[in-house]
């Protein structure tokens, strides 16, 4: 089966937790598809307090998720069956989020189409808000990640790189308020960072042909928008 694997990737994420104790990676659940079987992405979770953590979660996908997805969440105990948007709320399936450590969770999406049988493909862009609660009512988050924009004077959608696919270089349009452009890999590896100025090109050619993701970054360090780049 094919897996398409984001992490380390992404995107225009605020994290809020009443501590500061944990954090994610990647910070944003974005969902990227492009005629694959499955979408297959893990979240990595640090604890940088002292103490452990016992968290039970909920997944909301966004309003654009596709009709015709199907998600499945992984966390620390069990996979869950298919659309369910909360973990168990025994207290025998609280997440323990060991002091120091890095815990795994898993967002799997499918074609909802899918049988046991045949299985479709998926196509399209979406994103989901992990939260995790310290206890099982689902109250008072104490962990959210939220896939939100920073503001600026330009709507997001009017932030376009081109050409797109290019060859060599790439512009951005409407990009006075861009003052970082960093591309990573798929994988979410970081191919290069630079400063950038009002109408500047930046040179691609050294790249080989593929899919890049170009992260837009305000003067503060703060994300604008992020988008797909297809090298020739």
């Amino acid at each position: 089966m094919m897996r398409f694997l984001l992490s380390n990737i992404l995107f225009f994420a605020i994290l809020s937790f009443a501590s500061g104790q944990l954090s994610t990676e990647p910070a944003c659940l974005s969902l990227d598809a492009d005629e694959v079987e499955e979408i297959y992405y893990d979240i990595n979770i640090t604890n940088d307090g002292s103490e452990a953590s016992l968290v039970f979660w909920e997944f909301i996908p966004a309003d654009n998720f596709p009709e015709d997805w199907k998600f499945q969440i992984c966390d620390l105990n069990l996979c869950y069956n298919w659309d369910v948007t909360r973990s168990g709320t025994s207290s025998f399936l609280a997440n323990n989020l060991t002091a120091g450590a890095v815990s795994k969770f898993t967002v799997k999406v499918q074609n909802a189409a899918n049988t046991p049988d045949e299985n479709f493909m998926i196509s399209g862009s979406s994103f989901g808000t992990l939260r995790l609660f310290e206890n099982s009512d689902f109250t008072n988050p104490i962990f959210e990640t939220s896939c939100l924009v920073s503001n600026n004077n330009v709507e997001v959608e009017d932030l376009v790189i081109y050409p797109n696919p290019t060859t060599d270089v790439f512009q951005i349009k409407n990009d006075a308020n861009i003052k970082t452009v960093s591309i990573f890999n798929i994988v979410g590896r970081q191919i290069s960072s630079n400063i950038h100025s009002q109408g500047a090109r930046h040179d691609v050619s050294n790249l080989r042909a593929g899919m890049y993701l170009v992260r837009l970054e305000n003067e503060n360090g703060e994300l604008i928008k992020a988008m797909r780049l297809s090298k020739k």
